[in-house]
């Protein structure tokens, strides 16, 4: 599965948070390596990039999803899942692009410009384009900037939102010039500030609790994008939409856009039979290899900011336990779970030693240390200083088995390799590891965010700002119904791990602040929070007919990451 961080949305190596690759930097493990950057060895992007003007006017895109979304609130806790962000931006807006050298330029069809004072305070105000509006033909106007930062800053407790980062950093979002200036100034210094106000939803929204949480629940309220909705259809698990005729900017070069649900594995021969227009390959050299015998089949590769890894609930009766945590660490060989899901693949099989930097990125480096290394021999020492003990079978501590829950959606065959393999590992030092396969459709909803498993695998889909991975190690606070957690899936943070994230994004100097979030980076390894495996190969089977679109790598036409400039998708001429 997917699911995307916020910032910039799950996948798992063929399944949809979160956040597609470019190569590793090989594995390490002495945590003390210098900042190092390789080039992924493929293109930054390859979208069959066509001009308008060779593009036909017409047409519908057959879009495979792997999760059939309830919440379309992105902004909401269930909300920033893949399948929803490919939906929701071809409405909502984003006052950002971003380009294939990871760097954010405005979107023009909602901000025409952008002033940036950083003296006595950081102040950024935005030029609003005047014809930016919602459907019902209220204008987007400086109202809506204040409410969604009002929504999402933590203050008000009753909304459910996914991320405050950012959105917490600021002090006030008044009215400039007029209503279409918005002034939004800064308590400290942000520097990843392109990355806010996407997806941006309305102020009838955004200014009421339980609209935030429940009036987007398996209805698309409005749209402010070059599509709109034309129907959710339940029964066939189909999201249609059409033209926005009332869309001020370039008209879009598709009639359609038709949403189909399916599980990873069924995508395949969808392809195939000319059911869909493309699939994501992912970390599956089966379907590479059936993709490629299709006629009139364009494989596009690129090196995107996305991982595959594993997530520890700290909050499970055993994990809770840091040393077994670390036990199950060092007894999980990623290298060999690395070389099985990415063998047969255009793709290096190296591990990933990082989680906010990958190997194609200037500030990676090595921050593992030991508990990136496999030793069975240490991960038995520390079950037995954690009391549990049994050296033939399975370790008992206090009567109860020494036992986790490994959680997979079914139809990923790659999950199930893995859980496959890592029951094997853990077997060795005393582990029992239960397989629960359950519906893609709510892995996340019912099992994943509210804590129904020991170790989930997916992949993050990510950003070009470090910042937007603050939500997925923030320290979960208690609020008034239940564990507030964010995206942090594992529940597992700490005082220094949030400072230390704060001070990062109020660095405004590249250098510092990569270095802060090397030191935050090793933390979340000492914590073992999760286990990063590798850069997500970002390969698309796509119909050769389609342009702009495919492997976008950091290139997105909002700050989510991984989505098109919708208007200009279409078939060549």
């Amino acid at each position: 599965m997917h699911r995307r961080r916020r910032g910039l949305v799950l996948i798992a190596p063929a399944i949809a948070l979160v956040m597609a690759l470019g190569a590793c930097s090989s594995a390490g493990g002495n945590g003390q390596g210098g900042d190092t950057a390789e080039a992924p060895g493929v293109q930054a992007v390859t979208i069959n990039k066509t001009p308008r003007s060779e593009i036909k006017d017409g047409g519908t895109l057959r879009w495979p999803i792997e999760q059939f979304s309830t919440q379309w609130n992105y902004n909401h806790l269930n909300g920033p899942e893949v399948s929803t962000a490919d939906v929701m931006y071809a409405m909502m807006p984003s006052p950002y692009r971003v380009t294939a050298e990871g760097v954010p330029e405005l979107n023009p069809n909602y901000v025409t410009d952008v002033r940036v004072r950083r003296d006595p305070q950081q102040v950024v105000t935005y030029v609003l384009n005047p014809k930016a509006e919602w459907y019902d033909g209220t204008p987007i106007t400086w109202k809506t900037y204040r409410a969604q930062w009002q929504a999402l800053n933590g203050e008000n407790k009753a909304y459910q939102v996914a991320s405050t980062t950012g959105y917490d950093q600021i002090a006030s979002v008044e009215k400039g010039e007029d209503k279409f200036h918005v002034v939004v100034t800064f308590e400290k210094p942000y520097a990843d500030f392109e990355s806010l106000f996407s997806p941006l939803y309305p102020v009838t929204t955004n200014s009421d609790p339980q609209v935030f949480n429940e009036g987007w629940l398996s209805e698309i309220r409005t749209t402010a994008g070059p599509f709109k909705l034309s129907k959710i259809d339940k029964a066939a698990k189909t999201i249609t939409l059409v033209r926005n005729e009332k869309w001020w900017g370039p008209r879009a070069k598709l009639d359609k856009i038709v949403f189909v649900n399916m599980s990873p594995d069924a995508m395949q021969g969808a392809f195939a039979n000319g059911a869909i227009d493309f699939f994501d390959v992912g970390a599956d050299s089966g379907a590479y290899k059936r993709a490629k015998q299709v006629p009139n089949t364009d494989i596009r590769v690129a090196g995107a900011p996305n991982f595959r890894h594993f997530t520890l609930n700290g909050r499970s009766p055993v994990l809770s336990d840091v040393k077994v945590r670390r036990a199950v660490a060092l007894s999980i060989n990623r290298k060999a779970l690395v070389q099985s899901d990415l063998k047969g693949l255009p793709w290096p099989d190296k591990v990933l030693n990082n989680h906010l930097y990958l190997p194609n990125q200037k500030g990676y480096r090595d921050n593992t240390g030991r508990i990136g290394k496999y030793d069975p021999k240490q991960a038995r020492k520390l079950l037995d200083e954690a009391g549990w003990t049994g050296q033939n079978g399975i370790r008992t501590k206090d009567g109860k088995k020494l036992e986790l829950t490994f959680l997979i959606p079914t139809g990923v065959s790659t999950s199930e390799n893995e859980a496959k393999l890592t029951q094997t590992m853990l077997k060795e030092i005393g582990i029992k590891v239960d397989i629960k396969a359950v519906p893609t459709n709510t892995f996340f909803d019912k099992y994943v965010s509210p804590g129904n498993f020991d170790i989930v695998p997916f992949s993050w889909i990510g950003t070009a700002f470090p910042s937007s991975s603050s939500s997925i190690y923030a320290k979960p606070t208690q609020g008034e119904n239940g564990l507030k957690i964010q995206q942090n899936f594992a529940r597992i943070g700490s005082e220094e791990i949030d400072r230390l994230f704060n001070k990062a994004g109020q660095t405004l100097n590249p250098e510092k602040s990569r270095k802060l979030y090397n030191r935050i980076d090793k933390l979340i390894w000492d914590e073992v929070h999760s286990l990063s495996l590798y850069q997500r190969p970002e390969i698309i089977a796509c119909n050769a007919d389609l342009a702009n679109f495919g492997a976008f790598g950091f290139f997105s036409g909002s700050t989510s990451g991984g989505t098109p400039i919708y208007e200009n998708v279409g078939f060549v001429k």
